[in-house]
């Protein structure tokens, strides 16, 4: 998932930042699960913690493993075609946008799915 991360998520710059967290350990499994819906038009995801944690995941399990670590990492969050992307930051702000340089690029095979 790492390397898959390096070599496709955009490297554009997301025009605005949204406070989404403020790390006091609530559970926020239910409102990431919203904005990604809002986001993202279809599943799966992939999702990258950091280099060893990550998967091609469903909103929900998506969703889970993303409120595990808000606030603790920064976290990136694409579809498989690389076109919609979200970042989770550490600081707790979060942004989502779509790249239009890379739609016309083939999404990737299936890869395992991996959570940890």
């Amino acid at each position: 998932m790492h390397q898959l991360m390096l070599r496709r998520f955009s490297q554009e710059t997301p025009a605005q930042w949204f406070y989404f967290c403020d790390g006091s350990g609530s559970d926020e499994t239910k409102a990431i699960e919203s904005y990604l819906k809002t986001h993202f038009e279809a599943e799966p995801l992939l999702v990258e913690v950091h280099r060893s944690i990550g998967g091609c995941l469903s909103f929900s399990e998506a969703s889970a493993l993303i409120a595990k670590h808000l606030c603790r990492s920064n976290i990136k969050v694409a579809n498989r075609a690389f076109t919609s992307f979200a970042i989770f930051a550490s600081s707790g702000v979060t942004t989502a946008w779509q790249s239009r340089a890379q739609q016309n690029i083939q999404a990737d095979a299936a890869s395992p799915r991996r959570l940890t």
